[in-house]
């Protein structure tokens, strides 16, 4: 996605609708315990006899190999399918498991979106989906220039600011004569820098959409944001990668 090593986590996760990795390795764990569980092999078989050692004398000894089975039914508040497993198939505890997984995960990340870093996201991102633009806009630069700006992994006053720990109302905008907080919002509709780009911009976005010139900033910022119209993604793309050439 081209953003730096400092960006969100939930940012990054948030536009490519990707689960963290975990999930898939938990699942494997409990799929390999039911394959052993449900197993109608000859207890004199060393695979079993391992499996009912495991189950006899470590079922409740810290970070053993089946206490953490254990753990992750308990949390997943699915003791059922771990106390009697041959009532189940293996895809029915797999798809429950990894679907319990994506719902706890899917709260922490909305958790995760109240980050002060994510205050601007938040306020249009709200689904945990993969984002169309990241194919429609074919450019990688311009891409790029996007993904940043949208997950805050850019250069505005409002990250920087951040960083050297000024105070929020103090991350003013260098290139207009008032004094304006240099975040997303500023940037996209009102910066003076790029008042002749924008206003070539928001005409050819208005012949598309004759409504847009109505609405508030608020409102503009999000629709902006959220469009998935071809033209529209691909036009913003490129106003903010612009913008990022003329600042430096």
């Amino acid at each position: 996605m081209g953003v730096h090593n400092k960006a969100s986590n939930a940012g990054v996760l948030g536009e490519l609708g990707r689960y963290p990795l975990y999930i898939s390795s938990v699942a494997g764990m409990v799929k390999y315990w039911h394959q052993l569980a449900s197993s109608n092999v000859d207890c004199s078989c060393l695979l079993t006899a391992a499996y009912n050692t495991n189950m006899n004398v470590l079922c409740n000894v810290p970070d053993s190999w089946i206490s953490s089975v254990k753990f992750v039914f308990t949390q997943l508040n699915l003791k059922t399918m771990y106390d009697c497993p041959q009532n189940f198939t293996t895809n029915q505890i797999i798809r429950k498991v990894i679907g319990k997984l994506k719902s706890v995960f899917r709260a922490s990340w909305n958790d995760m979106l109240q980050a002060s870093k994510l205050r601007t996201y938040r306020t249009f991102k709200g689904v945990f989906s993969f984002e169309p633009y990241l194919n429609i806009v074919k450019p990688y630069n311009h891409r790029v220039a996007l993904t940043r700006f949208r997950i805050s992994a850019h250069r505005l006053g409002i990250e920087v600011g951040r960083y050297k720990r000024i105070d929020l109302v103090k991350r003013t905008c260098n290139y207009c004569e008032e004094e304006h907080l240099d975040d997303e919002l500023h940037y996209l509709l009102n910066c003076e820098q790029s008042w002749h780009r924008r206003t070539k911009l928001f005409k050819t976005i208005s012949d598309i959409c004759p409504n847009f010139i109505l609405l508030d900033d608020n409102s503009k910022f999000t629709w902006l944001m959220v469009n998935e119209d071809r033209r529209v993604c691909s036009l913003v793309a490129e106003f903010i990668y612009r913008g990022t050439q003329e600042r430096g």
